[in-house]
């Protein structure tokens, strides 16, 4: 049954069967017959109409209240504090509010160039941010002056609260329109933001913003959209730039870093949009995971697809026979990963289409092992990075690992030496005692604060770790 836990119907044995009667017995009301699509006539429990990761708490409760009778509406205490996660709705209506977008930039008319493509970068589309945008604005909030754009207010008591945008990057179809230096491509992709903005606003009927280097589009009233054009044109001039006095294309610096953005991290986020369809509880995992590092003031010391590519192994690769089935059990075969993984000696694989034999497996290690020594400390092989340096290239540095393995060691540690599994809320403090100087901040001048956090919230102590003053004093910062 917990391979099929988050599915809205369970289906039961066949109708008058002893086997259905039992399955009756257990059940009871919330036992009915259905007609199946290879026509059997089975007992089923539908749970709701869509998958949903509720749906084993709510049987749990059914049974306790009808075999044990404990009350429906009696609590039940997890070892996983619920304000760690994101609301599941919030990701829903973010997600239905992209696939409209999508939708409407496919449909639009009279653009100077068709969208070829829309990729989604942004962790809110894959479930991974433990922030995600908050559809609706409390009333009340101080917002800026419409009629100025972005402009604020005269006379502000409050920061106006921040609106985090969800970053999508789009491609138009091939041209010979495009220009061929970097900054003419630039004022031709500000033209279309504009071009698009008005197409959207007169068919569509949406609010839009055209920057100079982006597009906000404001859907749903609250959820912000922030559209970026990626040119293929780019990379191939930035290369042949570099290679100028050669006479041929060669990469550089800023080829290989566009390169990174604009191709590499779609094609990496795409891949992670998958794993988290595929696996239920991979977005809550790596939501936990995410709050635990950033509780730790680690969190700016890793590109965010690193840490997901490491969830992913977890789901991909898991101990025993099975991935997890709960954020709290992907979170402790995440530290089991740091803790025994050999990160000197071996890589780590993330092999999303499953395609690898143990040759190529083999061949893999071999290479790892010749170029060891310019690699990173980290090293995640996937099926389009055989390196396994693109992402963690110069983050985490050798002390942060060390950190991380040590602290991972001692959550393990603490889980173990409880009998019913430690409370993961005391895992998601830190000490300052270390530090020269916390600041603390009056909570209506922080933008963010209208996003749902833990009391104590991680993320408000990250700036902990790049303070550095040898003082004689100490204060706090906290939200």
């Amino acid at each position: 049954m917990w391979e099929e836990s988050g599915r809205p119907l369970t289906r039961g044995p066949v109708a008058n069967s002893a086997e259905g009667f039992e399955f009756q017995k257990f059940w009871g009301k919330r036992s009915q017959l259905r007609k199946f699509a290879d026509n059997t006539i089975c007992e089923a429990v539908v749970w709701a109409e869509d998958a949903d990761s509720t749906i084993p708490v709510s049987a749990l409760r059914y049974v306790l209240e009808k075999h044990f009778d404990l009350p429906e509406a009696a609590t039940l205490n997890s070892v996983l504090p619920a304000n760690l996660l994101a609301d599941p709705a919030h990701f829903d209506k973010i997600n239905q509010a992209y696939d409209q977008l999508s939708k409407h930039l496919r449909n639009a008319k009279n653009l100077p160039l068709c969208v070829s493509n829309i990729t989604p970068v942004s962790p809110c589309l894959r479930k991974t941010d433990p922030f995600p945008p908050v559809a609706g604005i409390p009333a009340g909030a101080p917002t800026t002056d419409e009629s100025k754009t972005f402009a604020l207010p005269d006379i502000l008591k409050d920061t106006v609260a921040l609106t985090p945008s969800v970053d999508v990057k789009i491609t138009l179809e091939k041209s010979g329109r495009w220009a061929d230096d970097i900054p003419a491509i630039a004022k031709l992709k500000t033209a279309f933001y504009i071009e698009i903005g008005r197409a959207l606003r007169e068919q569509f009927s949406l609010r839009c913003y055209p920057q100079k280097e982006r597009l906000f589009i404001i859907m749903e009233k609250s959820i912000v959209f922030a559209l970026e054009i990626v040119c293929p044109k780019e990379i191939t001039i930035l290369k042949k730039v570099a290679g100028k006095k050669e006479g041929i294309p060669k990469d550089s610096a800023a080829s290989r870093q566009l390169e990174k953005e604009t191709v590499y991290r779609p094609q990496m986020c795409s891949s992670l949009t998958s794993t988290s369809n595929q696996f239920a509880s991979f977005g809550e995992t790596c939501q936990l995971v995410r709050q635990w590092i950033s509780s730790q003031y680690l969190l700016d010391q890793f590109d965010p697809i690193v840490i997901e590519l490491l969830v992913a192994h977890v789901y991909l690769n898991p101990i025993g026979f099975a991935p997890p089935l709960t954020a709290y059990k992907g979170f402790v075969h995440f530290l089991h990963l740091l803790v025994d993984q050999n990160w000197l000696m071996k890589p780590l694989f993330v092999d999303f289409t499953k395609s690898w034999t143990y040759e190529d497996i083999h061949v893999l290690n071999q290479n790892f092992l010749k170029m060891r020594a310019v690699l990173p400390p980290v090293v995640i092989i996937t099926p389009d990075n055989a390196i396994g340096s693109r992402f963690t290239r110069g983050l985490p540095q050798p002390v942060v690992l060390k950190r991380m393995i040590a602290l991972a060691k001692h959550a393990l540690n603490m889980i173990f030496a409880s009998d019913s599994g430690a409370n993961l809320a005391s895992f998601f403090h830190s000490t300052t005692s270390a530090y020269d100087a916390v600041i603390s901040i009056d909570s209506k001048h922080i933008a963010e604060r209208l996003r749902k956090k833990p009391k104590n919230s991680p993320r408000a102590l990250s700036l902990c770790s790049r303070l550095s003053i040898s003082t004689p004093w100490r204060c706090s910062w906290a939200r």
